[in-house]
């Protein structure tokens, strides 16, 4: 039982990694393409939304960050993803 345990946490601490890093890359790249301008940019935008995207809708019900000039859901998602590898 104790190595199913550890293989969980293993790969869940490995995708929360992956996710991480491909929050980074969005954020720099965003920088220097705002638009995907070919399927591997397009890709990683899009797998980098579905995980921004939730949290973009939750924290649009406070008037504070619907009125913030940056976009604080990749901090926001990018905090959220630290807690969770924090817990595991």
């Amino acid at each position: 039982m104790y190595i199913i345990w550890y293989l969980l946490r293993s790969v869940l601490s490995l995708l929360l990694d992956a996710v991480s890093l491909l929050l980074v890359i969005r954020a720099i790249l965003s920088w220097i393409f705002p638009v995907p301008e070919n399927n591997v940019l397009f890709f990683i935008y899009t797998l980098a939304d579905k995980i921004v995207e939730p949290v973009k809708r939750f924290l649009s019900r406070f008037r504070f960050v619907r009125e913030c000039p940056i976009d604080l859901s990749f901090l926001a998602a990018f905090v959220l993803i630290s807690f969770l590898r924090s817990v595991i």
